[in-house]
């Protein structure tokens, strides 16, 4: 049941303790990043100085300048300061007063929207523009991934986010506050849609067309993500937000993310019914080839309804049975994504190129059967 919130509800999270105005927001400095590989201990990167006889803002001003300009040619770099092209926030004031608004007057709290593993979600409103968006409150002892650079730590949700800017069919972040003992992150929110987990438990399987035009979406956004070093690691159904009008897909949730990197990966932070075998097995993984398996889950879900393996022991055995008719060249791509050897499997540009992918589908009418499975659903 949603729970309605309210400045002065006993239960509101979001009391302001602090303000985060410590950064200047003039046009020049708004773009303060880090720049460590996440996934690597905090990167102790400290700035050069400058003059202090211009004063401490310039000096501040200068040094965000430069991080931002290293950032836009280092895509492994973290950003972890509250300010930058990349976010959409609420400014006010002019001139040396210039500076982020306080959350409190700048954004509505509204009802509970969703909660999981990885924090609390609300209905908001930003109060400037009356822009829908989503507050999501995630306390500070439950963040086990973070990344760290020019004496400031993050949420690894937050910098993976700020590196994902731009791309398509991915949620964006507009700002970030930090509390003592936690951080609210200021989210878009489509204002008519359905998470993917109930959009197929209502219709039950979906037909080619419509699954093809998710998955296409979703393969889309996971490659651009590659390309600026970011793998999300908990791709699933309950991870992706359906546009209602247009179906349009949003990849949400960077909760369990992480840097791609070059090297092998030994966390795993998403569901464990979508984890590669080779994670269960020996405790070690590619970000892309685990991406991979985890797109032939997912399709295997929307064309089938139900995950095609129902425990680890069933992940290992990689015995693939197909419930339901559809096409051979469906099958086909779910066996090459699915295989158990990751050598094996495609890649992620190959997964784009294969006949399916390309296929042009007549619409057919979907199926009914209702759904079955659930795999740990969160919204968070």
């Amino acid at each position: 049941m949603a729970v309605k919130i309210s400045p002065s509800s006993q239960s509101f999270p979001f009391s302001e303790e602090h303000s985060d105005n410590s950064y200047k927001y003039a046009k020049s400095s708004r773009g303060d990043r880090g720049d460590t590989r996440a996934g690597s201990p905090g990167n102790k990167c400290h700035p050069s100085h400058t003059s202090s006889s211009q004063g401490p803002d310039v000096e501040k001003t200068d040094n965000a300048e430069r991080w931002h300009q290293a950032d836009k040619t280092d895509p492994s770099s973290c950003r972890t300061l509250p300010c930058g092209d990349d976010l959409d926030q609420v400014i006010v004031g002019a001139g040396r007063f210039e500076h982020r608004q306080l959350f409190e007057k700048a954004y509505r709290v509204g009802n509970l929207i969703g909660r999981g593993g990885f924090g609390s979600v609300y209905a908001g409103v930003r109060l400037k523009d009356n822009k829908i968006v989503a507050i999501k409150h995630v306390a500070r002892d439950t963040i086990r991934l973070w990344c760290s650079a020019h004496g400031k730590s993050v949420p690894k949700e937050i910098c993976l986010m700020r590196h994902a800017h731009g791309t398509p069919n991915v949620i964006k972040l507009l700002d970030f506050y930090e509390r003592p003992d936690s951080f609210i992150l200021i989210l878009s929110r489509p204002s008519c849609y359905k998470d993917l987990f109930d959009y197929i438990s209502e219709k039950g399987t979906l037909d080619e067309v419509i699954s093809q035009k998710f998955f296409k979406q979703i393969l889309g956004a996971v490659k651009t993500l590659k390309d600026k070093n970011v793998v999300h690691r908990d791709i699933k159904d309950e991870n992706i937000l359906v546009n209602l009008k247009t179906n349009n897909c949003i990849l949400i949730d960077f909760g369990s993310g992480c840097h791609l990197g070059n090297g092998t990966l030994r966390e795993f932070e998403g569901t464990h019914l979508y984890a590669p075998p080779e994670w269960l097995q020996k405790g070690e993984y590619s970000g892309e080839a685990a991406t991979v398996w985890s797109l032939g889950i997912l399709l295997f879900v929307m064309i089938n309804g139900d995950v095609p393996f129902q425990s680890d022991q069933d992940i290992c055995k990689g015995d693939l049975r197909f419930r339901k008719h559809f096409s051979i060249a469906a099958k086909e791509l779910i066996k090459e994504c699915l295989q158990m050897d990751p050598a094996d499997r495609l890649t992620l540009g190959e997964v784009s190129e294969h006949p399916w992918c390309k296929q042009d589908f007549s619409p057919t009418k979907s199926a009914t059967r209702p759904r079955k499975h659930s795999s740990n659903k969160h919204i968070a």
